[in-house]
């Protein structure tokens, strides 16, 4: 159980950083 709520906290948060970065980009290159 740990080991799959932590996969999932880490999934989740990889995600997000993720769509960050990607939405920063393309607003920088327009």
């Amino acid at each position: 159980m740990f080991k799959v709520e932590r996969f999932v906290l880490v999934l989740a948060l990889a995600v997000a950083v993720s769509a960050q970065w990607e939405g920063g980009f393309e607003g920088g290159y327009g």
